[in-house]
């Protein structure tokens, strides 16, 4: 099957999520932020673990946040944690000075004053950014335990996962990719009542 998002399913082999997994939800997790949502892991420590929601576009553009900027790049609900403040995950390292390292080529922050240039400038690549309102954080033992309950699927994102692009069917995408019961699950209705 082709498939835009690939992801290796660590499956019982890993119940502890590291810097740069995904979390997917299980199907029957139904809290507000977090149902049918593809979480990437920014940070992990021993001061928590912080995710973004990459599937859940908010209710705002980038221009909404900062006024006179290009209306074509979108906002996404990253998470329940301080929602009015503003986060980024990227791949301009090399433009955007004071990123933190998350996976491979993929970075989160940096300078905001940077971006904003790079935007004036139409010179910010709309495909490899993506911004967010909140973040999703978690002690570490509370995500584990959430885990353990099955309430999450910590999966790998295999080098072809973009996390830029296509979202409205990034879960279902997710789901299938990993095959078997998962695949079942992908076609499972959001609202069994209206199956």
């Amino acid at each position: 099957m082709d498939n835009k998002f690939n992801i290796l399913n660590f499956g019982s082999r890993n119940k502890i999520p590291q810097k740069g997994d995904l979390i997917i939800s299980e199907p029957f997790l139904k809290e507000k932020y977090f149902s049918r949502s593809v979480i990437l892991i920014a940070q992990d420590n021993e001061n928590g673990v912080v995710g973004f929601i990459l599937n859940k576009l908010a209710e705002l553009k980038i221009n909404q946040i900062i006024p006179a900027y290009d209306d074509k790049y979108n906002a996404f609900l990253g998470g329940p944690v301080e929602n009015s403040r503003f986060y980024y995950i990227h791949r301009l390292s090399e433009l955007i000075p004071n990123s933190i390292h998350i996976i491979g080529d993929l970075y989160w922050g940096g300078d905001f004053s940077v971006i904003k240039e790079l935007i004036k400038e139409g010179r910010l690549d709309y495909d490899k950014i993506k911004f967010f309102v909140g973040y999703s954080g978690w002690k570490k033992e509370q995500l584990i335990e959430e885990v353990e309950e099955n309430s999450w699927l910590i999966c790998k994102m295999d080098n072809e996962f973009n996390l830029f692009l296509d979202f409205e069917n990034m879960w279902k995408e997710c789901m299938s990719s990993l095959g078997g019961k998962y695949q079942i699950w992908s076609e499972f209705p959001e609202n069994p009542n209206m199956n």
